[in-house]
């Protein structure tokens, strides 16, 4: 899989709180989210209880892009969520966002995360599939264990009270894409693979 890095890419920072506005967003707080199915294997209650845990020290909306509310089993829903059906312009949240989480339990390689990644949102997700090849945690996003709500709401309150920290993730999440899973890398990828088995 690749990532088209002209559709996923950082917005100015000067027009983040337009860009939000024109979602419906909010434009004062930091944004969290998640984009994808709404599946029971996606864990999405993991998420939901973990910004439930830091809604009030920290002020963040969490937006959840995908699939109806009512597909979610969760009591902790907090005032400061968002849910928004599928979309076809997935790229447009991840613009919006401050942080990227993925809570599932099982994954082979996610594209959403890296598309997230792409647009220099920090990941914060459980190290299932591939993305341990490619988050390191502390260095390009942050990894917690599947349902450790605990872990994950203390990773969330670090990163948004470290405006630094999550910038400088979010620019290595970049990088990270840039450097190796573009469509164009993909494609060199396969074509090495065609050649070996030639």
């Amino acid at each position: 899989p690749g990532v088209n890095l002209d559709q996923f890419s950082p917005l100015p920072k000067q027009a983040i709180a337009a860009h939000r506005q024109s979602l419906g967003l909010p434009t004062d707080r930091p944004l969290i989210g998640y984009v994808g199915r709404f599946g029971p294997e996606k864990s999405l209650e993991t998420l939901i209880e973990a910004h439930a845990n830091i809604e009030a020290e920290t002020n963040a909306h969490l937006v959840l892009v995908g699939g109806l509310r009512q597909e979610i089993r969760s009591k902790h829903f907090g005032k400061n969520v968002t849910v928004v059906g599928p979309t076809v312009d997935p790229h447009l949240y991840y613009q919006a966002m401050d942080v990227y989480v993925l809570t599932s339990l099982t994954e082979s390689f996610p594209l959403g995360i890296l598309e997230a990644m792409a647009c220099g949102v920090t990941p914060v997700s459980t190290p299932v599939g591939a993305i341990p090849t490619f988050i390191s945690s502390g260095k390009n996003g942050l990894l917690f264990q599947p349902k450790n709500v605990g872990e994950l709401s203390r990773h969330l309150k670090i990163l948004l009270a470290d405006k630094t920290k999550l910038e400088s993730l979010g620019q290595a999440a970049r990088k990270t894409v840039e450097d190796g899973y573009t469509w164009k890398a993909a494609a060199a990828r396969i074509t090495r693979h065609i050649q070996d088995h030639l």
